[in-house]
C-alpha cells in the first residue's frame, strides 16, 4: 500500500511537469499569434511586411534620376528672353563643372535604388520562407499540443480513478484495522477468560485432590474407630458409652486434628485476631490444640497460655516451648480470679459444648476478663451448607452448629458490648456455581440475568463463608 501511494505521488509530479510544458508552449504560440495580429508577419505580405520601407522604395524609384530644371520667368514679355539668357549663361559658366557630378549622382542613385529594390525583394522572399517554415513548425506543435491535452485528460482520469481506488483502499484498511482491534480485544478477553478458567480448574483440581486426601484420611480414621469398637467388650460392659465419648479426646482425636487442620493454615487464618490482644497480658486460649494461636502471641510479644483437654496436644505445645495446661477448659476458667484475664480466645470450641455448658462458659468468661478486654469465639458457619457437609459433620465430637445471631444474643445477654460478627474463610471460587454469560440485546439476556440472580442466592446459601467469629468487649 505504501509503494502504491509513492507511485501515485510520482505520477502526480510527472503530470505537473507535463502541464507546465504545455503551458509554456501555449504561451509561446500565443505570443506568435499576437504578433500576427499586430501585422508584423502575416496578412497581405506585400503590404504588411515593412510598409514604410515600401513607401521609401517607391519614393526612391521616382527621385533616383536627377534632371536639369529649365529656368522660367514670370514676366510676360521679357521673361522668355531672360530665361534664354540665363540658360545660356548657366551652360557657359557652370555646366561644364556640375554636369559630370550630376551624372555621377544619377548613376549612384540608380545603383542605390536597384540595391534597395533587390534588398526589398530578398527580405520579402526571406520573410515568405520564414513564415512557411514557422507554419511547418507550428503545425506539428499544434498537433503535439492537442495530443498533450488529450494525454493530460487521460492522465487526469486515471489519477482520479486511482485517487478513488486509494480512498477506497484506505477505507478498507481502516475497517480492517478496526476489525483487527476488535478481534484483538476479543482475543485478549478470551485469553484472560481461558487463564481464569485454567486457574479455576487448577484450583478445583487441587481442592479435589485435597478432598480426596481428606476422605482417605477420614476413612482411615473411621476404620480405626470401627476396629476399636469391634474390639470393645460386649453390652454387659458398664459405662461403654461414656468410654466412647472419652475416646474422642484421646490420641485418636489428635490424629484427626492433624489430618484436617494443618498448623500453617491455622496460623494464617488466626493472624487477623492479633490486634485485639496487642498490649495485653495473661491472654487465655481455651482449647488451644496444637498451639497455633499461642505461637502467634509469642511472635508478637503478647503474654498468653492455653488449656486443652487432650493431653497429647498439650504435650505438642510444650515441645514447642509454649505454656499449655492439661485440663477441662470450663473448670480452669472458673478457678481463675475475677478480672484477671487480658483476653480470651477460643477457636472451634463452642460447637463441642452443649447449650447449658456454652451459657456457663460465656457467663464465667465475662467475670474473669478485665474491663475493656476482648472475647473472641470462632466456630463453623451454619449459614453455609458446604461448610456443614465438609467440615462440621466430619468431626464426630461436634455437638451442634450455632447460629451467629444466637451466639450474639448470648454474649449481649451476659453483659458483653460492641458485639461484632465477622464472616471468615470464603469457600474457594472453583467450588461455587459459575454464572452464565449475559449478551446485551439478545433474547437470552433477561433469562441469563434471572438465572444468575438465583445462582447468586444459591452460592450465598451453599457456598458462603465456612466460618464466622464473634468479637465482644467487656
Amino acid at each position: 500500500m505504501a509503494e502504491e501511494y509513492v507511485q501515485d505521488r510520482e505520477l502526480a509530479g510527472r503530470l505537473r511537469e507535463i502541464r507546465e510544458q504545455v503551458r509554456t508552449r501555449s504561451e509561446f504560440l500565443r505570443s506568435i499569434r499576437q504578433k500576427e495580429d499586430e501585422n508584423l508577419l502575416y496578412g497581405d505580405r506585400d503590404v504588411r511586411l515593412f510598409p514604410q520601407l515600401r513607401q521609401h522604395l517607391e519614393e526612391v524609384g521616382r527621385l533616383w534620376q536627377v534632371q536639369e530644371q529649365p529656368f522660367r520667368s514670370r514676366l510676360p514679355i521679357l521673361g522668355p528672353l531672360i530665361a534664354w539668357f540665363r540658360e545660356r549663361w548657366n551652360r557657359i559658366s557652370t555646366k561644364w563643372y556640375v554636369l559630370p557630378i550630376l551624372q555621377q549622382q544619377v548613376h549612384f542613385n540608380a545603383a542605390v535604388a536597384q540595391t534597395l529594390q533587390d534588398l526589398y525583394h530578398f527580405v520579402q522572399t526571406s520573410s515568405y520562407d520564414l513564415v512557411r517554415r514557422m507554419d511547418g513548425m507550428f503545425y506539428p506543435l499544434d498537433h503535439e499540443q492537442a495530443a498533450l491535452h488529450a494525454a493530460l485528460q487521460d492522465l487526469r482520469a486515471v489519477l482520479q480513478d486511482q485517487a478513488g481506488t486509494l480512498k477506497h483502499i484506505q477505507q478498507v484498511e481502516e475497517q480492517l484495522a478496526s476489525q483487527q482491534a476488535s478481534q484483538q480485544e476479543q482475543l485478549t478477553g478470551l485469553k484472560e477468560q481461558q487463564a481464569r478458567m485454567e486457574a479455576r480448574w487448577e484450583q478445583r483440581h487441587q481442592e479435589l485432590a485435597h478432598r480426596q486426601e481428606l476422605d482417605r484420611r477420614g476413612l482411615a480414621f473411621l476404620r480405626m474407630k470401627l476396629d476399636r469398637m469391634l474390639a470393645r467388650p460386649g453390652p454387659g460392659e458398664a459405662a461403654a458409652a461414656g468410654e466412647e465419648r472419652e475416646t474422642l479426646y484421646d490420641h485418636d482425636y489428635y490424629r484427626f486434628e492433624d489430618f484436617y487442620r494443618r498448623e500453617e493454615e491455622v496460623r494464617g487464618l488466626q493472624r487477623e485476631y492479633l490486634p485485639f490482644f496487642q498490649g495485653r497480658k495473661n491472654v487465655l486460649d481455651l482449647g488451644c490444640g496444637k498451639g497455633e494461636f499461642l505461637e502467634l502471641l509469642r511472635e508478637h510479644g503478647i503474654e498468653g497460655y492455653g488449656v486443652d483437654l487432650n493431653e497429647e496436644m498439650v504435650c505438642r505445645c510444650q515441645e514447642k516451648g509454649l505454656r499449655a495446661l492439661h485440663g477441662d477448659a470450663l473448670q480452669h476458667l472458673a478457678g481463675l480470679p475475677d478480672d484477671s484475664l487480658g483476653g480470651l480466645f477460643a477457636a472451634h470450641l463452642v460447637e463441642h459444648l452443649p447449650p447449658r455448658v456454652l451459657r456457663e462458659l460465656i457467663r464465667t468468661a465475662w467475670s474473669k476478663l478485665q474491663p475493656g478486654a476482648y472475647l473472641i469465639l470462632e466456630t463453623p458457619n451454619p449459614l453455609c451448607l458446604w461448610a456443614l457437609v465438609n467440615y462440621f459433620y466430619l468431626d464426630m465430637s461436634h455437638v451442634k452448629p450455632i447460629h451467629p445471631q444466637a451466639l450474639t444474643f448470648l454474649l449481649e445477654m451476659h453483659g458483653f458490648q460492641e458485639v461484632e460478627v465477622r464472616y471468615l474463610h470464603p469457600v474457594p471460587e472453583g467450588v461455587r456455581m459459575v454464572l452464565l454469560p449475559e449478551v446485551p440485546g439478545s433474547a437470552w439476556e433477561e433469562m441469563a440475568a434471572l438465572l444468575n440472580t438465583n445462582f447468586g442466592r444459591l452460592n450465598d446459601l451453599l457456598y458462603g463463608y465456612a466460618d464466622y467469629a464473634v468479637i465482644a468487649r467487656k
